[in-house]
């Protein structure tokens, strides 16, 4: 038995590795598939552009759904604030309740 070059001339035909070409047949492969498969290749191009297109569409309307999301939040905190303001408020009538008023000397 001879010494293999590398792993692959030693396994690859009991395997099943098929040789690699030189890389020359593979430009030529390219051009080949190119020129008689382009109305297939155009096909797929409308395909992925379609698909672009509605992910973008999709992520427009996240965005806008996450603005609006921050506008409510930012209100409600402000609805929030103010109601913490009118709970303290009315904490301090309670606390006044049944005291005696006292004038403020100006």
């Amino acid at each position: 038995m001879k010494p293999a070059c590398c792993w692959r001339c030693a396994h690859g035909e009991e395997a099943g590795f098929v040789p690699i070409p030189p890389r020359s047949a593979y430009r030529k492969r390219e051009v080949e598939v190119s020129e008689n498969n382009q109305g297939e290749i155009k096909e797929v191009c409308d395909v992925m552009e379609s698909k672009i297109n509605s992910l973008t569409e999709r992520m427009s309307r996240m965005e806008k759904s996450v603005e609006e999301q921050e506008r409510q939040v930012h209100a409600n905190s402000h609805d929030i604030s103010q109601l913490k303001a009118g709970e303290k408020a009315i904490q301090d009538k309670l606390e006044n309740v049944g005291k005696p008023y006292e004038k403020k000397q100006y």
